[in-house]
């Protein structure tokens, strides 16, 4: 199982909504400044939805953690959010620092968003987990199993099993 393209680019969206909103609340509560708030919030927009729709891509990539016809396990899901929120941090630290001027704001506020966005991100994932919309399905291989005659009556019989392609894209 893989995302599609489309698929990818509507979880950057929802995705970033979600993360401009919480960029917008921290920087407010840590600068004290609207403006400075909404530029940060804003700014994030342009780079984030590029920088994830990059990651979205790569983490497709990686087969681990997918279950097929399942979706992604929670361990997938909480290393993909570690992942994301170390370069998502570095990224709102560096926009922070070129609005304000002070690094001690742009330390902060990254320093905040470990904690939310990790949070957020996690129930991002586990949501988008349940939406099957834009999943593209990998076609199962059919392979047999052989039984083992139990005594001279019996004969070899073959029956089919379902086993997932391993994906070396």
């Amino acid at each position: 199982m893989r995302d599609s393209h489309p698929r990818s680019l509507a979880k950057g969206v929802s995705w970033r909504t979600l993360g401009t909103i919480d960029t917008i609340v921290l920087s407010f509560l840590v600068t004290g400044s609207i403006e400075h708030s909404v530029k940060i919030g804003l700014t994030e927009v342009i780079t984030k939805i590029f920088i994830y729709y990059l990651h979205e891509r790569v983490w497709d990539k990686i087969s681990w953690g997918r279950m097929h016809g399942i979706g992604p396990t929670h361990g997938r899901s909480l290393v993909k959010g570690i992942s994301w929120r170390v370069i998502g941090t570095l990224d709102t630290m560096l926009i922070a620092y070129l609005i304000t001027g002070v690094p001690i704001n742009a330390l902060t506020i990254g320093g905040f968003e470990v904690f939310t966005k990790i949070a957020l991100f996690y129930i991002h994932e586990r949501i988008w987990g349940k939406i099957w919309w834009g999943r593209i399905m990998d076609e199962p291989v059919l392979e047999t199993s052989e039984t083992v005659p139990v005594s001279p009556s019996t004969t070899k019989s073959s029956t089919p099993l379902l086993v997932e392609q391993d994906d070396k894209r």
